[in-house]
């Protein structure tokens, strides 16, 4: 069972793999303020948590801190473009990419590899979270794997 809850994560962590103008008016100049989307910049995942559900029971659900394992973090640049780096430290492999991502209420979809991932999505208090749900089936059993990045600048 180990081994079907460390592949169920590994395929839910691979799976992961605008600017507002105003105008300000002073009687001694004409200068226009920019105010800089609050989401751009490099997020780094300090924590994660992640809860395994294989057939409606609930396997794992832990929450920790990944700085001594992973550098992981999520970089939003404007024109809805993102970057993904992740740096795992015991084997020194780096996965990295560059995609598009577009927010929609609290949902953002984050597109690197041709294959868009729905995060629900929340900024508050200097602190991102995208929270990933993956459904699936693995040797006739069903799962839900939920992972949540807690990310600050």
């Amino acid at each position: 069972m180990k081994k079907f809850l460390t592949t169920l994560i590994f395929l839910a962590l691979i799976a992961t793999t605008s600017i507002f103008v105003s105008c300000s008016s002073d009687d001694n100049n004409n200068s226009v303020q920019i105010q800089q989307d609050p989401l751009l910049g490099r997020w780094i995942a300090e924590k994660v948590a992640v809860k395994v559900t294989v057939d409606g029971n609930v396997m794992q659900d832990e929450t920790g801190d990944i700085t001594n394992e992973l550098d992981l973090y999520f970089e939003f640049k404007e024109g809805n473009v993102v970057t993904l780096y992740q740096k795992q430290f015991s084997t020194g492999q780096v996965n990295e990419g560059t995609g598009t991502y577009t927010i929609s209420g609290s949902t953002m979809t984050i597109n690197i590899s041709g294959e868009p991932q729905n995060f629900t999505y929340a900024l508050e208090n200097g602190e991102l979270t995208l929270k990933l749900n993956e459904k699936g089936e693995i040797e006739g059993q069903n799962y839900i794997v939920e992972i949540t990045y807690f990310l600050y600048k």
